[in-house]
């Protein structure tokens, strides 16, 4: 996936849009310091382009925005790519992953709404990893902007949000899977690796794959994980209060099912730690049961 990296930076850039479609008391939102910080970003240009949809409430100025930012970049990347460099752009889910560029403009809209629903998708199976662990402690600034961040899937309790998340993860797949093509030509058997199948997918594999999805935001996690962890080092080496506090603040929700546990060598908290090895294992058997799973219903 060349072009992975880019994706991310453009999707983070078309999220400021997506949250205000689901704001209707920004007042709430500004008085979060998370919060405000994503606000401030859209709010310059939801005053330039308001004036085009007229007396349109501000969600739906938003909505209409986000889609228009989806279009420019399908068009963006149609000329740029062209056909053949477009059919190195690459969407992957779970363990395969579809060529969905090279077949016209339609594709490249296709690909760049489906783009943006894969990363909501990852950014919600996070939420909810967070959820399950926070437990009870489901309170703070941190929280409450992922909440917020979120919505809608963060108003449904922990059960029926994950339901709605494997079946969009599995409606995705099948979206993939009919629009676009494998983008390898021979099949990788191994775990972690992208499979390649032929023939079209059922649905028992198109659910496997949203499963497959959500364990690899463990991935996501271990890697926040370890920007916090090296982010509150920094700030006490450096006598930054305020990193150090931001820190401690987002690695309180994954690290709240070790308090329980005096995990500490002297001074030194070693439950960031335990919780990088629990991650890296809980990863390595989800992956692996899913992955025989799959091959079981291809």
């Amino acid at each position: 996936m060349p072009f992975s990296a880019i994706e991310l930076f453009v999707n983070l850039l078309f999220l400021p849009l997506w949250v205000c479609v689901w704001i209707r008391n920004e007042i709430d939102f500004n008085v979060n310091p998370y919060g405000a910080a994503l606000i401030g970003v859209s709010r310059p240009f939801l005053s330039f382009v308001g004036p085009v949809f007229g007396r349109l409430p501000r969600w739906l100025v938003a909505l209409a925005a986000l889609g228009m930012c989806l279009l420019v970049r399908a068009l963006v990347y149609a000329a740029l790519l062209g056909e053949g460099l477009g059919r190195l752009w690459c969407l992957r889910v779970g363990f395969e992953a579809f060529r969905m560029a090279g077949g016209g403009l339609i594709r490249y809209l296709a690909c760049s709404v489906l783009s943006f629903a894969l990363f909501l998708f990852s950014l919600w199976g996070l939420f909810l990893v967070f959820a399950g662990l926070a437990g009870r402690r489901q309170y703070g600034e941190a929280w409450v902007f992922l909440r917020r961040v979120c919505r809608p899937l963060s108003k449904l309790a922990w059960t029926p949000a994950a339901v709605v998340l494997v079946v969009v993860g599995a409606l995705i797949a099948a979206l993939l899977d009919l629009l676009g093509e494998p983008a390898l030509a021979e099949p990788v058997v191994d775990v972690g690796r992208v499979s390649v199948r032929s023939g079209g997918l059922n649905l028992g594999a198109y659910v496997l794959l949203s499963l497959s999805s959500w364990a690899n935001v463990l991935l996501i996690l271990r890697g926040i994980l370890i920007v916090l962890i090296i982010g509150s080092l920094v700030g006490a080496f450096t006598g930054s209060h305020g990193m150090v506090a931001v820190c401690r603040e987002w690695l309180e929700l994954v690290l709240y099912p070790l308090r329980r546990f005096r995990l500490q060598l002297g001074i030194i908290d070693l439950a960031p730690l335990v919780a990088l090895v629990f991650v890296n294992l809980s990863y390595a058997l989800l992956n692996y049961v899913l992955w025989h799973g799959y091959l079981a219903v291809l």
